[in-house]
């Protein structure tokens, strides 16, 4: 156990994982169909992963004072929850466990809750398959990288190196059964142009075509490149997602 969590700590501190907001005050579940267990501010983060088709699971990471504890376990109602700047960002509704908590010092210790909430308490601007989508509906088939620049910016995509002319923006996701990191969106570009995109989530464009690619994830592909070019993008993509 305490092995798992010195791993988890350190992909947690080592990967770039671009996380989602609250739109609002939100109240959160330790479990999908139980009560809400504690209320966050508009803007707070979080990395969710759709859990069915009205909840989202999420991950937290979050400061508690010690006398907001019993028995330095359990979170009191009322306590004060914050976020790694002091900032408050919460309060806890009813008593509940944390998964995991850290102790930072004398007064202060980090936990991390993984919890359920609604789809409509997450600002969907912060969703990266929502901006995505917004410009592939507008994009055109010699779309270049210029046009998704501010997307990968934005959504902290990791340039990865790949072979000759082509290059790609990985995105990663949580798995919160495994307790690990997993791709979540793959774009490619070659010679600068988007040629296709991998997708776990639903991902809708207009002048792309749509390809399963018989595993879990759904490939949106440029139809303007030749066939060929098929069997380099599944090397690319299986190259990411194992």
């Amino acid at each position: 156990m305490l092995r798992n969590s010195l791993v988890l700590f350190f992909l947690l501190a080592t990967l770039v994982v671009r996380a989602e907001y609250s739109g609002g005050i939100a109240q959160l579940r330790a479990e999908p169909d139980g009560e809400a267990v504690l209320e966050i501010k508009s803007g707070t983060a979080f990395i969710a992963h759709p859990f069915n088709a009205r909840l989202s699971r999420v991950w937290l990471e979050l400061w508690v004072k010690k006398d907001g504890q019993y028995d330095e376990i359990q979170l009191k109602r009322g306590a004060v929850l914050y976020d790694a700047n002091g900032k408050k960002v919460g309060k806890v509704i009813r008593p509940f466990n944390p998964i995991q908590e850290f102790p930072q010092n004398d007064t202060l210790v980090k936990i991390w809750i993984d919890a359920y909430l609604e789809h409509a308490s997450i600002d969907v601007i912060s969703v990266a398959e929502a901006e995505l989508q917004k410009l592939l509906m507008v994009a055109l088939p010699n779309s270049r990288q210029e046009f998704f620049q501010s997307f990968l910016d934005t959504f902290k995509l990791q340039e990865m190196p790949e072979q000759g002319d082509y290059k790609s923006f990985l995105l990663n996701d949580f798995d919160f059964q495994k307790r690990e990191f997993r791709p979540r969106l793959l774009l490619i570009f070659y010679r600068k142009e988007l040629i296709a995109v991998f997708h776990h989530r639903p991902l809708k464009a207009k002048v792309y075509d749509s390809i399963e690619t018989g595993g879990a994830f759904g490939m949106i592909y440029n139809s303007k490149f030749s066939e060929n070019s098929k069997a380099t993008l599944m090397q690319i993509y299986k190259s990411k997602f194992r």
